[in-house]
């Protein structure tokens, strides 16, 4: 998505101004994508052993707290591209997030990473 993106709107539309503007905004669109995956495991990890709070905080954070703000404030900013800008910058804040929770749950419980027991 990142190497091809053109290639990849020409498959879909015959208009160059559409393939341009795919073009421009997959790379951008797709640039922390391979974060997003981990970061829902770790949030279902608290779910499934019953530590709603942290589930939640890592749940619903990215949406409500940092990407909804987001796109409206960086396109307020930056115009048009900070809406494009906001997912990845809000994927990052929840990266960010993931570890700071990661580091307090392995201070308070002892676990690796804040999720290993050691054994």
């Amino acid at each position: 998505m990142t190497v091809f993106p053109r290639e990849l709107g020409a498959a879909f539309v015959d208009d160059a101004v559409v393939i341009d503007e795919v073009t421009r905004i997959l790379p951008i669109v797709v640039a922390t994508f391979f974060i997003a995956g981990p970061l829902m495991m770790i949030g279902s990890y608290f779910q499934a052993i019953g530590d709603a709070g942290r589930a939640a905080l890592l749940g619903l954070t990215k949406n409500y707290v940092f990407a909804i703000p987001l796109t409206f404030g960086l396109a307020s900013w930056i115009g048009e591209p900070g809406i494009w800008l906001a997912g990845p910058v809000s994927d990052l804040m929840l990266l960010a997030l993931a570890a700071i929770l990661l580091r307090q749950t392995a201070i308070i419980t002892s676990h690796r990473w804040g999720l290993f027991r050691n054994i």
